[in-house]
């Protein structure tokens, strides 16, 4: 009884802990990254029109992603209304349910103890704690690749049916949810660990049931995809597989290439601060690996995930981040077992980076000058390098326990000051912040060229494009109070316009990029 008091307290814990990071602040700031707006948007037209089946942004067809997330928003729209909090909210929810199966798959097949550092080591993870913020596919796919693998290695260990389906289901969710590498990654991994094992049989593939797979797994996916491909006469399908799967491995798109080593880094940062553990934590999952096929399985997905975004062309930070969880556990079971040794080194090169990180948020602050104002809150940034001086005197006094929950605690509270104070001082300098009550308010608003993808969730319709100079003075003629959004790419085509002046020019927040918005309103009354 007292066991199970125990491990209720600590599974409400983790509940409470992961909603309270995950989704600190997630109303308060806007839907501004390309990503989010055009994934939140697309949600938006498809529950408009009440279609279920072809995605589309600003009302053009959006062939990036499948639509499980879509549907997730959609759901969370009609409870909530179209705004910032809905459309993040079920990513909160998938990183709550990510920190419950880590920890209930590693209590199970390691202990109690590496479950509860597993879940620290994640929970501390500003990298983590931001994606499960974030109105995009990728918690979702977290998720469902978490769920496969894991339910993956439980049937091979207890065979038990319920886990087998659980796996095949998983499979078929994560490939609505990012399409076939859902489905190829855990295959993969799968094929790898059998071979590992020298128990790559047909005996053993028997009793996978792959027929009772591939009738589970198509009974998930192929309804869907089916539709689409007959609602939209195979472009989705074909816009999807060829350019999004196929072309974004082979080649970089949007400028996102690198070197091998960038999501081997990715990971490292990502992790932080305990990926400071994550060569040991690797060290001490290898010389046990015969002990426990756990810690086998645990390499093989860190290295074949990480090492598919290696070779892949197209490298973001969020592709290698389906490993978080498995490195975690890795480095949560390293930790479990450093109650007496010496830690004091890795708290100096805690320390060492955290003033690293403040200085670079200060410079970065200081030279980007519409933010050149914010840079003194870079220095809020100092909770890391003062918690792990603490740590370090706890771990001096060979106090590990309390050093490492400092050093952690620290990293939540840095994340909390982002989500909270720091973030929402930089966002309000967006030029979709500046002018999105206009964007929302008047009903006449075209684009010309480009512009910022954002300012459709904010106009809560689908917004024009114009093609010539002379479409736009005609729209302006024929509408007394318009607004045209465009950037200063095009700002030398746009000298011809009559009857309507610049009314805003702002840099677009993380990019090189200078929003213009022209009006023929009276500046007094907007």
């Amino acid at each position: 009884m007292t066991h199970f008091r125990k491990e209720k307290s600590v599974l409400f814990f983790i509940i409470v802990l992961g909603a309270f990071v995950f989704s600190s602040n997630i109303w308060g700031a806007s839907i501004y990254i390309l990503d989010e707006s055009k994934n939140s948007v697309c949600a938006r037209e498809m529950l408009d029109r009440n279609d279920f089946i072809v995605p589309t942004y600003n009302g053009e067809l959006r062939t990036d992603k499948p639509p499980l997330h879509y549907f997730f928003m959609m759901l969370s729209y009609s409870v909530f209304g179209v705004n910032e909090f809905a459309a993040r909210f079920f990513s909160v929810i998938a990183g709550i349910g990510t920190l419950l199966i880590t920890f209930f798959y590693t209590r199970k097949f390691l202990d109690f103890k590496a479950a509860i550092w597993s879940i620290i080591v994640l929970i501390s993870s500003l990298h983590f704690a931001l994606e499960f913020h974030l109105a995009v596919p990728d918690p979702y796919l977290i998720f469902f690749i978490s769920l496969s693998l894991f339910s993956f290695y439980d049937f091979y260990i207890s065979r038990k049916i319920t886990q087998l389906l659980i796996f095949y289901i998983a499979l078929g969710l994560g490939t609505l949810t990012k399409g076939p590498i859902a489905l190829g990654l855990p295959g993969l991994i799968a094929l790898i660990f059998l071979i590992a094992n020298r128990d790559f049989k047909f005996k053993t593939i028997r009793k996978f049931k792959p027929i009772l797979g591939i009738l589970v797994y198509c009974t998930v996916t192929l309804p869907w995809y089916i539709l689409v491909y007959e609602a939209t006469d195979g472009e989705w399908i074909s816009g999807f597989f060829f350019k999004h799967n196929i072309e974004r491995f082979s080649g970089s798109m949007e400028g996102h290439g690198g070197t091998f080593l960038l999501p081997t880094i990715f990971v490292i940062l990502g992790l932080l601060p305990f990926s400071i553990f994550i060569f040991r934590a690797f060290q001490n999952s290898w010389k046990s690996r015969r002990e426990n096929k756990l810690y086998l399985f645990l390499i093989i997905v860190s290295f074949v995930i990480v090492g598919f975004f290696s070779i892949s062309s197209t490298k973001l930070p969020n592709y290698p981040m389906p490993s978080y969880p498995f490195i975690a556990i890795m480095i949560g079971s390293y930790i479990s077992g450093t109650e007496k040794k010496n830690l004091e080194s890795y708290f100096i090169i805690s320390f060492l980076i955290g003033l690293f990180i403040t200085s670079v948020a200060y410079i970065g602050l200081y030279l980007e000058k519409d933010l050149s104002h914010l840079k003194n809150y870079a220095f809020l940034l100092l909770i890391i390098p003062i918690a792990s001086l603490i740590g370090f005197y706890f771990s001096k006094i060979k106090e590990n326990i309390k050093a490492l929950t400092t050093l952690s605690t620290g990293w939540i509270i840095t994340a909390l000051v982002i989500f909270y104070i720091i973030y929402p001082k930089i966002d309000s300098t967006n030029p979709v912040a500046e002018t999105r009550n206009m964007v929302g308010e008047i009903e006449n608003v075209a684009f010309y060229g480009k512009f910022n993808p954002s300012f459709t969730f904010y106009a809560r319709k689908v917004i024009p494009r114009l093609n010539s100079v002379e479409e736009i003075n005609r729209f302006f003629e024929e509408n007394e109070n318009a607004l045209l959004l465009t950037n200063a790419r095009y700002e030398d085509q746009l000298k011809g316009i009559n009857g309507a002046k610049e009314i805003v020019r702002t840099k677009d927040l993380f990019e090189i990029r200078i929003t213009l918005v022209y009006s023929n309103i009276n500046i007094e009354n907007l």
